[in-house]
């Protein structure tokens, strides 16, 4: 994510290179409209999302995220964002929160592939915990792999699609609390 000391050199460069390269620090009336889950992870009822005032972060929150050591938990999610015509947006990168704790001799491994329509595998991102750790924790993901992908330029509204497989090796039972998908948003 640009910092707005970066951001500021970027746009002193020209604007040929702003109109092309700049990320958008703040974008102003952007909403999700609509979160439709599916999966074990996720049944009907079960996610809640947010997006931030400054559309840089999307959250979702899952009630039933939970995997034991003997099942893997998965949930597609088709996230519709509505936003200002001239803009289009990408995932740069991913926060999840994990807990309540893991066992020592468990290893957790949960990722999440991101795309628009017929891309809709073609990012990923991904962690692995070993045990023991105590309390939920916020496990970067990293930035996105398989390069980027952006949203269509000259729309007003695009679906992510995000899918994400949770897995427990081990003993105990290990939820997903939170994805936090980090937004990058550029003109068109």
């Amino acid at each position: 994510m640009l910092s707005p000391l970066i951001f500021t050199a970027v746009l002193a460069l020209g604007p040929a290179l702003a109109q092309s390269a700049v990320i958008e620090p703040r974008i102003s009336g952007v909403k999700i409209t609509s979160v439709n889950p599916q999966g074990s992870g996720c049944p009907r009822g079960s996610v809640s999302y947010a997006i931030s005032a400054d559309a840089a972060t999307a959250q979702l929150r899952f009630d039933d995220f939970t995997s034991t050591s003997t099942n893997t938990k998965t949930c597609q999610a088709d996230i519709t964002f509505t936003y200002p015509t001239g803009y289009r947006f990408a995932v740069q990168s991913a926060v999840y929160r994990v807990g309540p704790e893991i066992p020592s001799g468990t290893s957790l491994r949960t990722s999440s592939t991101y795309g628009f329509g017929s891309a809709a595998a073609a990012l990923s991102t991904a962690f692995t915990l070993n045990g023991p750790r105590a309390g939920s924790v916020n496990v970067n993901g990293g930035d996105v792999s398989g390069g980027q992908t952006w949203s269509s330029c000259g729309g007003t509204s695009a679906t992510l699609r995000v899918s994400t497989t949770h897995k427990l090796t081990g003993a105990g039972e290990v939820a997903l609390e939170t994805h936090q998908i980090n937004l990058a948003w550029q003109t068109c």
